[in-house]
C-alpha cells in the first residue's frame, strides 16, 4: 500500500505529510508540489494499483468508490490535521504510543517539517 501510494504521489508531483494505515479506513494528507500537480489523479492512480494488489492478496476487499477530500487552505489547519490523524491508532488503541505505530508516516517530505 504504501509503495503504491509513493508511486502515485511521485507520478503526479506530490508528496505525503502524512498517512495513516488503519484495519478500515486509510486517512492521509496529499499535498501538490508542483505549480502542475494532480492530486486527484494521484489519488485515483494510489487507489487502482492498490485495488489491484487488493484483487490479487485478499479477495473480496476492496476500496469503497470514492474518497472523502477536504482542502486544506494554510498552514494552521494542514498541521491540525496531521496531529488530528497521527493520532487516530492510538484513539482507537491500536498502539500504546502515538509515535510507534509503523503504519503510519510521510512519503516525499518530514511529517514534522510538512507545513
Amino acid at each position: 500500500m504504501i509503495a503504491a501510494l509513493a508511486t502515485a504521489a511521485r507520478q503526479y508531483a506530490c508528496d505525503v505529510p502524512l498517512y495513516c494505515l488503519m484495519p478500515d479506513p486509510l486517512h492521509l494528507v496529499l499535498r501538490g508540489t508542483t505549480s502542475n500537480a494532480d492530486t486527484w489523479k494521484a489519488m485515483t492512480a494510489f487507489k487502482q494499483r492498490s485495488g489491484r494488489w487488493l484483487a490479487r492478496n485478499l479477495p473480496g476487499t476492496r476500496w469503497q468508490k470514492d474518497f472523502y477530500d477536504q482542502i486544506l487552505r494554510d498552514e494552521s489547519e494542514m498541521l491540525a490535521a496531521i496531529a488530528y490523524l497521527a493520532a487516530n491508532p492510538f484513539r482507537a488503541g491500536l498502539v500504546h504510543d502515538p509515535t510507534d505505530d509503523p503504519l503510519t508516516g510521510s512519503i516525499g517530505c518530514d511529517a514534522d517539517d510538512a507545513a
